[in-house]
């Protein structure tokens, strides 16, 4: 190993062997880590797939909600009334132009 280009640098009593450069890589690093995460924790813009994907979970949750409704022990009147709410949450994907448009159907009382 050719040391003729290290430095001796003592710190705190403790002496070690360094590259003249190395503040300057430890700059360059620093600012690369820096822009990096500044980058990451800009949040993601998501794609018409994953407002989809959104639509489609939100949707499905909804309906979970509501399978009560068609349990074989339901009466029959609250089967019907209900029919229609969950048919329009199953068009959903097919009925709405864009995510900041969403209309979703509104429960039966």
């Amino acid at each position: 190993m050719v040391m003729s280009n290290l430095i001796e640098v003592t710190i705190n009593g403790i002496t070690t062997m360094r590259h003249p450069d190395y503040e300057s890589f430890l700059a360059d690093d620093l600012a690369h880590m820096v822009a990096q995460q500044e980058s990451s924790s800009e949040a993601p813009v998501p794609t018409p797939e994953d407002d989809l994907n959104w639509l489609r979970s939100e949707r499905d949750s909804r309906l979970l909600a509501v399978d009560w409704t068609q349990f074989p022990d339901v009466p029959e009147a609250t089967k019907l009334k209900w029919q229609p709410y969950r048919q329009a949450l199953r068009d959903i994907t097919e009925s709405y132009s864009d995510m900041s448009n969403v209309t979703w159907p509104v429960k039966p009382t």
